[in-house]
């Protein structure tokens, strides 16, 4: 599991939050972006197996849109798509997530996914789960309560101590 969060801090999280403004990219964004990879898709998935969602995070229409038009996250989501010569399209933005040469996008809407909530990032696992639950609002969850939460809190902490080990 290490092997594969190496690998995407050094890669698409790095590029992709470089996309964005330098006050996005914190501990406390890094280790809720990273969780939030694993619970989703375990880093393997760019196309959701038995659903609508693209890229390692998942992102539904609604989900692209939302960033696209808040706000907050709106400028920023503009300059992130045109850096990636993308049009800021919901229908460009969903072909673009499920292409590996796009992850560095992916990064910036889930961070931009975040950016919009009034709370500030939680630093600890609890907090991290309700505020995942309110940003991605993820379907299964009505289903499989426990067993994703379950999840959500074995990912935190593989996160956590890959990111702050000892």
């Amino acid at each position: 599991m290490s092997d594969i969060l190496y690998k995407i801090q050094n890669t698409s999280l790095k590029a992709g939050l470089a996309l964005l403004p330098a006050n996005m990219d914190t501990k406390l964004a890094r280790q809720q972006l990273m969780t939030t990879g694993l619970q989703e898709s375990r880093y393997i998935y760019r196309k959701q197996v038995k659903g609508p969602a693209v890229g390692f995070y998942q992102f539904e229409t609604a989900g692209i849109r939302g960033v696209l038009t808040h706000e907050t996250t709106k400028k920023h989501a503009l300059a992130a798509c045109a850096k990636e010569k993308v049009a800021p399209t919901v229908a460009a933005v969903y072909t673009a997530l499920p292409q590996e040469q796009y992850d560095n996008l992916a990064v910036a809407f889930a961070r931009l996914n975040l950016w919009w909530h009034h709370l500030p990032l939680p630093d600890d696992a609890e907090s991290a789960w309700k505020y995942y639950l309110h940003t991605w609002r993820p379907g299964a969850v009505a289903r499989d309560y426990a067993n994703l939460h379950h999840k959500w809190l074995n990912n935190w902490t593989t996160v956590r101590k890959f990111l702050h080990p000892c």
